[in-house]
């Protein structure tokens, strides 16, 4: 179709501006863009930081009935978890098995991050609640998993518990690469 070849040339172009205008157009005149389209556009939005609009496309892609995949919500969860929106993020994982999918370890990871990333000192209760999730579904922690942990920790100022994590990483046969060593 030639709308979506011109809001994809636009997004490759990074005029993710014009590629919004033109998806805007489309809806207008009765189009019905590709779920593979939308996420393109989406992740271009979070790549930029426009957050805002990100979640308008998103809300309009639902309204006009573009079924999000698991791809789409990992990309609002990081758009909102990059602008501290922490809540927001969270929702969209009740969202993620409210249609039917199953949330990932990519899922966890991006929530984690954000966790640990606006967590104040003394606040990671958030982050122990989401692994303890990521672990009775049996998704299991990998090494971004755990160094998102340690750096969280550190940062948290609790030390024992990043070295805790260190070593449960060690127990299952994970070995620090280079992000976990930046991050301890």
């Amino acid at each position: 179709m030639l709308v979506d070849t011109l809001i994809q040339t636009y997004v490759m172009s990074l005029k993710v501006g014009l590629a919004v205008e033109a998806v805007g157009r489309a809806w207008q005149y009765g189009f019905r863009l590709s779920l593979l389209l939308c996420n393109l556009l989406l992740s271009a939005l979070v790549d930029e930081g426009k957050i805002k609009i990100m979640e308008h496309v998103y809300k309009e892609m639902i309204r006009r009935r573009v079924h999000p995949n698991l791809v789409t919500f990992n990309m609002v969860i990081n758009g909102f978890c990059k602008v501290g929106q922490l809540q927001r993020a969270s929702d969209l994982l009740e969202d993620i098995k409210l249609w039917g999918l199953s949330p990932s370890f990519v899922t966890y990871n991006t929530l984690i991050d954000g966790c640990c990333k606006g967590a104040r000192v003394g606040k990671m209760d958030k982050v122990d609640a989401l692994l303890k999730e990521m672990m009775s579904m049996n998704i299991s922690p990998d090494e971004i998993t755990y160094s998102t942990l340690i750096d969280g920790f550190c940062k948290d100022q609790n030390l024992l518990a990043a070295l805790k994590v260190y070593k449960e990483m060690h127990s299952h046969g994970w070995k620090p690469g280079l992000i976990t060593y930046i991050t301890y």
